[in-house]
């Protein structure tokens, strides 16, 4: 992975522990594949407010902060562990005065939060994505970006139905009641990239 920027070594190397972290515990994070596309896209949008739902231990939210020195970001999680985890690294990388870490469900969490946001990042629940979508639009600008990761979830989003796994299913037919939702060209122009498993990167339209 090339560094973030030769500027900003103690955030580099902070976002490079994180990663190696998370690997070694297999806590779900954004995969190296799309890792490149997420950075061009966050870079691409420059947003000065970002809405993250589902910060994990705090990797996609870190990297977001290297890559945008000025912007502003509220990440939610509602496992206490991962959250407690990702106030410590925003403490330990100097950013906590720009990353604000809400410990809480998206349901709960978006009726506070205050707006607007000029880009949202969907990492949370799989099978609700298009719910914490509907819910953070009021927050969103009317040109917002948004982001959202494991869109094709594991390829069961394209298989027919006997394909998947009956416990997979209400997840894979909800992830694609989301798509269609984002693909509506009334609403978003929306691109679906296939690399690692799914990444969607659209744009609202005023």
């Amino acid at each position: 992975m090339k560094p973030i920027s030769t500027d900003m070594p103690h955030l580099n190397n902070e976002v490079t522990a994180l990663r190696r972290y998370g690997d070694d515990i297999r806590i779900p994070q954004i995969r190296k594949s799309e890792e490149n596309l997420f950075r061009s896209a966050v870079l691409a949008a420059a947003p000065r407010r970002i809405l993250e739902i589902g910060t994990g231990i705090g990797y996609s939210a870190l990297l977001m902060a290297t890559l945008l020195p000025q912007a502003e970001i509220v990440t939610i999680e509602p496992f206490a562990p991962r959250y407690r985890e990702a106030r410590k690294r925003m403490r330990q990388a100097g950013v906590e005065n720009r990353v604000t870490v809400v410990s809480a469900t998206a349901e709960e969490a978006l009726r506070e939060i205050k707006g607007p946001f000029d880009l949202l990042y969907l990492d949370g629940s799989k099978g609700h994505y298009l719910e914490h979508l509907r819910l953070a639009e009021p927050l969103l600008q009317k040109n917002a970006t948004i982001l959202a990761d494991n869109v094709l979830f594991r390829g069961y989003v394209c298989a027919d139905d006997s394909d998947v796994p009956r416990r997979m299913r209400t997840i894979a037919h909800r992830m694609r009641a989301f798509l269609a939702y984002l693909k509506d060209p009334r609403y978003f122009t929306t691109g679906i990239y296939e690399t690692g498993d799914g990444f969607a990167v659209a744009r609202r339209k005023g």
